[in-house]
């Protein structure tokens, strides 16, 4: 008896062990169910904007093809913007650089307001357009600063993808211009200054995006080595006392930077320095993109 009794509990215990088991995998499977994979959304745009890019020569010269397709990009950032820890919207931006000039361009120009970095030009009275649509400056800004976020921690860690995306900066020359060193300059400043107003929590990540850039085009990325992207504050005034220095400083085409002279000479502008026709460097046999379509484009994005 004593013998059929421990059968019995170990025949028990196996029976309860089986059901928790059960419970275990019914468990597995709601969750399964109730938290899909975060990216399925983001995967779905980043496919409507590769559906959306030219695909020919012929397309690639079509301004409309660009628009339509620099929307769907412009549609993947606001719509992504929310939910969570972000990665739905930093998959999408973490796609540059990774597949080539025509998608890179999308990337970065589907909404310049919120990608590009900008010091020249009425950049707060054409956003504050968007408020008719509903879209307050206040939130403008916060989703600005969710992708300079994810654009300033991947350029952090990937100095080739910040490169390139200065490339664009100098062709867009809405921040920096190759012919005028001032506003190299006036960049910097803006830079100073805003780190140092009242209200910079608010625009922590969006300075940080032109200090990035400034480091890059004036060949001085060492201040970064060690910087923590949650303050990059010190690096910065390490490079902005560099700047201060007492140097002059010329744009060289071929490193397609500003190289500084330790020897202090009278500011003086370069007017045949060449102003880059195309945003990267691969850019190759497609047609040179016109700014005008790009401006005419973000007045479009202004009303969306």
């Amino acid at each position: 008896m004593k013998g059929l009794g421990s059968l019995a509990l170990a025949i028990i215990m196996f029976l309860l062990a089986g059901c928790e088991g059960r419970k275990a995998d019914t468990m597995k499977q709601h969750v399964d169910v109730v938290e899909p994979d975060v990216s399925d959304a983001a995967r779905q745009c980043w496919a409507a904007i590769q559906n959306a890019a030219p695909r020919s020569q012929v397309e690639a010269s079509q301004a409309d093809v660009w628009i339509n397709a620099l929307l769907e990009v412009h549609k993947a950032l606001w719509n992504l913007e929310g939910g969570g820890d972000g990665s739905k919207l930093r998959y999408i931006i973490d796609q540059f650089g990774k597949h080539g000039p025509k998608l890179d361009f999308l990337l970065l120009f589907g909404d310049p307001f919120l990608t590009m970095p900008m010091t020249l030009g009425p950049e707060k009275p054409l956003l504050l357009t968007r408020e008719a649509n509903g879209i307050s400056w206040k939130e403008f800004q916060a989703v600005r600063e969710k992708v300079c976020r994810c654009q300033v921690e991947r350029f952090l860690n990937d100095p080739v993808a910040l490169r390139r995306y200065c490339d664009a900066v100098l062709w867009w020359a809405r921040m920096v211009r190759t012919n005028d060193m001032g506003t190299l300059f006036r960049a910097a400043d803006n830079v100073h200054d805003g780190f140092g107003s009242s209200d910079a929590s608010e625009t922590y990540w969006w300075l940080s995006r032109k200090f990035l850039v400034l480091a890059c085009l004036t060949e001085h990325l060492d201040v970064l080595k060690k910087a923590d992207a949650m303050d990059l504050r010190p690096a910065f005034s390490e490079w902005y006392s560099w700047l201060q220095s007492g140097r002059q400083f010329k744009f060289d085409a071929t490193i397609r930077s500003w190289i500084s002279y330790p020897d202090w000479m009278p500011l003086r502008n370069d007017d045949n320095a060449p102003w880059p026709k195309k945003p990267f460097g691969d850019w190759d046999d497609l047609p040179p993109p016109r700014l005008g379509v790009i401006l005419g484009y973000t007045e479009k994005i202004i009303e969306y």
